[in-house]
This record gives structure tokens, sequence and C-alpha cells, in this order.
């Protein structure tokens, strides 16, 4: 069943990114990105100049719900991170936030077509169903980062990786759960699990985390930086 974020009410002021989460885009801001992607995309092939032309006209009241324009993409995450972390707010139970890596997905920059989602996502989902954590309700999303090694002989990789919600459980039952499938850690990945527990005080941080059409965070760990400018 295909659930749509854009027919669905507004969440609580509180939950709505907006009003209450310090640094969200504005809708300004989307609309400028918006112009600029229609601008780069008419001077592209065939493709991209059919995918400029079902931006281009996005207004409101009549919306184009691409998942490629940054004004929907904007009014879709308000209402997913705002219901999401509504209802995680106001469950009894603890949830976790759990980023898993892969070290044996691994792509030369210019060969990410080769990632399979589906299969990506049946993997992450039969990991689960055989361990403890089966009866989890769980939010999952694909994240991307790019590795660049400080290395000058080590070309960048994209890494496709997990970004989870997880509803019970503890960071020890995560561990005992999953650790077979990804450790022992290696000098790409040196960790390949992590998990905190979510504070709920500033649960739609987290929720509106799980959901972004692009960012630009570079990290350093062992010398290796990591450049996540998407999500898919």
């Amino acid at each position: 069943m295909r659930f749509d974020f854009f027919d669905t009410p507004k969440p609580p002021l509180e939950f709505q990114p907006p009003h209450s989460l310090v640094g969200f885009e504005t809708l300004e801001k989307a609309e400028s990105d918006r112009r600029a992607l229609v601008s780069l995309l008419r001077g592209g092939n065939a493709a991209q100049q059919r995918l400029a032309a079902i931006i281009s006209p996005c207004q409101r009241g009549a919306r184009c719900h691409s998942a490629a324009c940054p004004v929907c993409g904007r009014q879709f995450r308000m209402r997913f991170a705002g219901h999401l972390a509504e209802l995680i707010a106001n469950d009894d139970a603890d949830w976790w936030a759990v980023t898993l890596v892969p070290k044996d997905r691994t792509y030369p920059l210019g060969g990410l077509r080769q990632f399979s989602p589906s299969q990506f996502k049946d993997r992450i989902r039969k990991q689960l169903e055989r361990s403890v954590l089966a009866d989890a309700a769980v939010v999952l999303g694909i994240d991307f980062a790019v590795q660049i090694f400080s290395q000058p002989n080590k070309a960048p990789i994209w890494r496709p990786h997990v970004y989870k919600l997880m509803r019970g459980h503890s960071t020890e039952s995560i561990h005992a759960a999953l650790d077979h499938y990804y450790y022992p850690p290696v000098s790409h990945t040196p960790r390949p699990i992590f998990s905190r527990k979510i504070d709920k005080k500033t649960v739609l941080r987290v929720t509106s985390y799980a959901f972004k059409c692009k960012f630009n965070i570079r990290s350093q760990i062992g010398g290796v930086n990591l450049s996540i400018p998407l999500i898919l």
C-alpha cells in the first residue's frame, strides 16, 4: 500500500519542523533551490530535460510531487518528520537511532548505478527477521556517503548505509543481533554499527534527519573523510 503524506493534515505545532526546529530549510530557500535545479536540468540530456519540465511548473495549489523537487521534498519531510516525532514522543517505549555500515558495499564514483536499493533493503530485512529484533517496529532509510581517503593513492568511494529508527530493545540486544553481520571492523569501516537511545525532547531533529533530500557534512574518522551529500 502506498501512503500519501501530502494528503495528511499537518502535525501539531510543536512537531512542525519550520516552527520547532532551528535551521530547518525555509520555503524561500526550497523555491530558490528548485529554480536553480530546473536551470541546471534544462541544459542536460533528454531525461534531465523531461525532469525539468515536471519540476518547473510546481507552484502553490499545483505541486508537482516529484521526489526531485526541493519544495515538494520539504513538504513531504515536514509531514514525515512531524508525524513520526509525534508518534515516538507519545510512545511509552524507548526508541533507538541505529546506523549500519556494511563494509562489503562500496562503489567507485560513477558506479553507483550498480547498487540495488531493493536488494539492499531485503538484506537488512532478513537480518532483522532472523534475530531477536524481528518484532521491532522499524523506520529505515538508505543513506549514501562519499568516503574520501587521506591517502592520495586511494580513490573516493560511495558508501551506502542504513539509518533506522527502532522501537524497543537496547544497545546490547542490537549488537547481539547484528554484530556477526558487520564485525570485525576494517580500516575503511572502523565503526560498522552505531546506536543511541533517542532523547524524546529532541526527537524532531532525529526524525527530520531520517529523511532529507540533500545535506553536506564532512567528518574525519581515523584519516578518512566522509562527505554525505544525498539521501534517496
